[in-house]
């Protein structure tokens, strides 16, 4: 059995919001490579404390705010811990932001296409800024 991986230089989207990075990337399980959103602290890519938060496309609907799909305790308990994760303080804000951070990306997250076969080498990095939200997102150019 091969063990899964996560390449966290290798996403469909990457978005800081604030104190949370959220990247739409894929987990690589050898012939499975399935969609997830991956929740770390921002700017901790690489950090020596960073634990991922991953939710897979599978388990996406346990956010779902819509009532009678979503699983409202399951996913208190998941935010409970991203957000133990993430070391944001334990309180009632910081478990409605990480969940409305989830929920505004469930349809990016349905919407990631298949991993590309072949990585190209990023060539420049763009980081684009809304000046009326604040919300930031970062493109990746690579060589065509």
């Amino acid at each position: 059995m091969e063990s899964a991986s996560l390449n966290l230089e290798l996403y469909h989207f990457k978005r800081t919001l604030g104190e949370i990075t959220i990247i739409g990337t894929w987990l690589f399980d050898g012939e499975q490579n399935e969609p997830c959103l991956v929740l770390i602290r921002a700017g901790e890519e690489r950090g020596d404390h960073t634990v991922p938060s991953i939710i897979l496309l599978q388990h996406a609907y346990i956010f779902a705010p819509i009532s009678g799909v979503g699983d409202p305790r399951t996913a208190a308990r998941i935010v409970a811990q991203i957000t133990q994760n993430l070391r944001m303080p334990f309180e009632l804000r910081s478990m409605h932001k990480v969940t409305g951070v989830i929920q505004d990306h469930l349809d990016d997250l349905i919407r990631i296409p298949p991993p590309p076969r072949e990585t190209k080498a990023p060539i420049a990095d763009l980081l684009i800024t809304d000046p009326n939200t604040g919300k930031s997102r970062e493109i990746v150019l690579t060589d065509v």
